[in-house]
């Protein structure tokens, strides 16, 4: 008995440009297209995946063709669908990455408090000052993602402070205070 593919079954695909897949049916698409949008663009690492654990055998640029051309409709519905858990994988991610450059930094600091006299203090200051710069988008980037927030805006109307203060016994006479009131917006963002 020889190893011999069967044929598919399976009706093949009708892409958006008019044009029949010969070797792919629209189930195999619609896989691949999954597989695309919830990894990212990473159309060789997505090939893989589909061969390894699929036995799906589609080459990147096949892959790209599909979800910039040939299916570019359905790949954005898909991307659609998906937006929640890509979300919840990116902030998981995300996190993930501010997580390991804290660890990062934390060592970075230990090593410089417990060998200043031995190791080039300005090399090991410069990368606790680069993990920083990853941490930061990071952190603002996750609590997008969750849909918290990534500054806090503080609204206050000047003469309503002018009445609390003369209300504590602050400020007498409030009414023959010579000041211009404006309204002020106090933003504090997040670092």
């Amino acid at each position: 008995m020889t190893d011999k593919k069967l044929p598919s079954l399976k009706a093949n695909a009708q892409t958006e440009v008019g044009t029949t897949l010969r070797d792919f049916s629209i189930e195999d698409v619609e896989l691949a297209l999954r597989m695309l949008a919830y990894h990212g663009t990473s159309y060789s690492k997505v090939s893989t995946i589909l061969d390894k654990e699929y036995q799906l055998s589609v080459h990147s640029n096949t892959l790209k063709r599909w979800a910039t051309v040939q299916f570019a409709n359905k790949y954005a519905a898909i991307q659609q669908e998906l937006d929640t858990q890509i979300s919840n994988k990116l902030s998981g991610e995300l996190t993930d990455i501010a997580l390991q450059a804290t660890d990062l930094q934390k060592e970075v600091i230990n090593t410089l408090s417990h060998n200043l006299g031995d190791l080039d203090t300005k090399d090991l200051s410069v990368t606790a000052k680069n993990l920083s710069s990853v941490i930061n988008p990071a952190i603002e980037k996750t609590q997008l993602l969750r849909g918290k927030p990534t500054q806090r805006t503080e609204s206050k109307d000047a003469e309503k402070i002018i009445a609390k203060l003369a209300e504590m016994g602050l400020v007498k006479n409030p009414e023959k205070l010579d000041i211009e009131i404006t309204d002020a917006e106090i933003v504090e963002e997040d670092d």
